[in-house]
């Protein structure tokens, strides 16, 4: 099982909480965190974001896609009717 997998693959990683003191975009967090990624593969995982779906299916989805193609990276998007509602200012 897909999920499973994953969990094996979380308990043996190391974990790092890089901080971003101020909203720059999420290719300075990604920036902040190369000291600690070296050459490895590594998760991205943006801490504002829960993702609730029917018996995980969207990370069975995302699996089956990532070994199905083998991307060097991987980005997943969702079209929302507001997105200023995500922004940290004023409206």
């Amino acid at each position: 099982m897909e999920l499973e997998e994953f969990y094996r693959k979380v308990e043996s990683s190391v974990i790092a909480w890089i901080n971003q003191p101020e909203p720059r975009g999420f290719g300075d967090a990604v920036l902040r965190a190369e000291p600690f990624v070296d050459n490895e593969p590594f998760l991205v995982h943006a801490g504002d974001t829960y993702v609730i779906s029917r018996a995980n299916s969207h990370i069975r989805r995302l699996f089956r896609a990532y070994e199905a193609y083998r991307p060097s990276a991987m980005l997943t998007l969702k079209e929302v009717s507001d997105p200023r509602s995500f922004m940290d200012v004023p409206r």
